[in-house]
């Protein structure tokens, strides 16, 4: 477990001789763990933010390389940062390349990120490679993203089927009344409100077992805000 106290001591990582750190000044090195702590933290959660919701490929991919940037600070931000990783990104801890497996779990919040933006099936969506869930497994902070991220894909691909009426749909069609097919629309969006708020839910119980916390504020906020947007609907 991930601790950040006065008296924690963060894990010394091998670094292959081949790979150089650019030249620091000593100001680097006397920031304390802590600090470095508190600083790398916000960094990837910003990242994994941006990338789950950002529409700017650009800066998506600023955002993938961000563990990449910071591992190539000092050696201190480089084990800060691989424990970081190691215990909310569920990177295996034997893990022979973390900074790869990483930017892997970066490419899966991307892909279920992008369908939450655009829809199940968009046409515009960059093709990417593709990365199965099983990533996820081990990882609160990934498996929140996932719900929340499941929750808003739902709600947006059902608001935007209502908002663009299907010939095969209408109630001649169907050989339904009028009423008939508001009442299945009714019963449709009912359920995908209980869904998405039992979702939600999860998502924040998987926030609650972050640990820095301070990992999860993004998801924590947004989830809130997912939850109040479907009350208002």
């Amino acid at each position: 477990m991930l601790g950040c106290g006065r008296n924690y001591k963060y894990p010394t990582w091998t670094v292959p001789h081949h790979q150089s750190f650019p030249t620091t000044t000593m100001s680097t090195f006397t920031f304390p763990s802590e600090i470095w702590h508190h600083i790398s933290a916000d960094f990837i959660a910003d990242a994994i933010h941006t990338i789950c919701t950002c529409t700017d490929e650009p800066e998506c991919q600023w955002a993938m390389t961000s563990v990449t940037t910071l591992a190539a600070v000092s050696f201190k931000v480089r084990a800060v940062t691989l424990d970081l990783v190691m215990s909310t990104l569920g990177v295996p801890p034997d893990s022979k390349t973390p900074v790869e497996d990483t930017r892997t779990r970066f490419e899966f919040l991307r892909t279920v990120g992008l369908r939450a933006l655009y829809g199940l099936t968009p046409n515009h969506i960059p093709s990417r490679r593709f990365v199965g869930l099983s990533v996820a497994k081990g990882s609160h902070l990934l498996q929140g993203y996932s719900l929340y991220l499941s929750a808003t894909t739902l709600r947006r691909t059902f608001m935007d089927e209502s908002a663009s009426p299907h010939p095969s749909l209408t109630a001649a069609h169907r050989g339904q009344t009028g009423d008939e097919v508001i009442d299945d629309e009714t019963s449709v969006s009912t359920k995908i409100t209980q869904y998405s708020l039992k979702a939600l839910d999860m998502a924040l119980l998987e926030c609650r077992q972050v640990i820095p916390e301070r990992m999860s504020f993004h998801l924590r906020r947004a989830v809130g805000d997912e939850i109040a947007a479907i009350h208002l609907n």
